[in-house]
Formats: structure tokens, sequence, C-alpha cells
């Protein structure tokens, strides 16, 4: 797409936008941060252009390796880490489904004139 995608109203807007933010300011390791390298591929592909720069990167595994380290810190079990970190993964497959279909109607838009 050759313009950017808008981001509001899209689900997970708090992880959405802090985690722009973390990237823009070049702190890669956070969670909204690694949240939106895992998905940079879908979410840029569908014109969010501020993630194209970690669209190619390698080493999803090692990015979703990371970000459950610092959940697991975060909780008091691994099986409440592993909870959480599956239920964001819902939350992250709706965002990106949600961002391909914005992406889909901008294209029709600007198909139809």
């Amino acid at each position: 797409m050759g313009d950017d995608l808008p981001t509001a109203g899209l689900p997970m807007q708090e992880i959405l936008q802090q985690g722009l933010r973390d990237l823009g300011a070049g702190e890669l390791d956070t969670e909204p941060a690694l949240w939106l390298r895992i998905a940079a591929p879908r979410l840029a592909s569908a014109g969010i252009s501020a993630l194209q720069p970690y669209a190619d990167e390698p080493g999803e595994l090692n990015l979703e390796l990371q970000l459950f380290g610092k959940l697991r810190q975060r909780y008091k079990t691994r099986s409440e880490a592993f909870a959480h970190y599956k239920s964001l993964q819902v939350e992250l497959s709706s965002l990106a489904n949600a961002a391909d279909a914005r992406a889909a109607r901008v294209r029709e838009k600007q198909q139809l004139g």
C-alpha cells in the first residue's frame, strides 16, 4: 500500500500504540515492541509502514522466546505466563485480521475512485 494504514479503532490499541512508540524510540525489547516485531510481516503488508523495517527480521521464534521470558518474569507460574501469552496471541491475530480487512477496504475505495 502506498499510504500508511490508519490504526485508530483497530484492536489492541494500547499495545499497538505503545509498541509503535517503543520502536520509534529504539526500544526493541519491550513487551509491546516484541509483539509488534513478531506481527510485523503481516501488519506491514497491511500498510502499517512503521513496521516495515521489522517485516523481514529473521528469528520470529527467538522473538517469541524473548517475549515469553519477559512474561515469565512477571507471572508467578509458567502456566500463568503461558495463558497470558496465548491470550495475547489471539488478540494479535485479531489485530492482524482487522488490519488486513481495513487495508482491503482502503484498496477497494481507491480503485472505485
